[in-house]
């Protein structure tokens, strides 16, 4: 998959599109193809090294799309095949064509 990843530390010029491993859906979670994604100031501390983060890293912790595979067991936030993240909710970021 396409994502933009952030490999390095800095300003706006290491946040770079480059191909993924497509996620797998652990259980309790869900893998959702994302129809809108969002970065916010959180993204901008962690790009800055304010906050740490393991790299290579994918910005983004907001996210809506629909489900294509889904973990065993209950997960929160999905409804009828539809999936909503709020800050901290997107495994790997908000800004893969793919999230978990």
């Amino acid at each position: 998959m396409r994502a933009i990843v952030m490999r390095e530390y800095g300003g706006p010029e290491c946040i770079v599109p480059a191909e993924q491993p497509d996620p797998v859906a652990d259980p309790g979670w869900a893998v959702v193809r994302l129809h809108a994604a969002a970065l916010n100031w959180h993204d901008v501390l962690v790009r800055q090294g304010s906050y740490q983060s393991p790299l290579p890293h994918v910005p983004g912790a907001d996210g809506a799309g629909t489900d294509v595979e889904t973990g065993e067991g209950p997960s929160r936030g999905r409804v009828a095949g539809a999936s909503l993240a709020g800050p901290g909710r997107l495994a790997g970021g908000g800004r893969p064509r793919r999230a978990v």
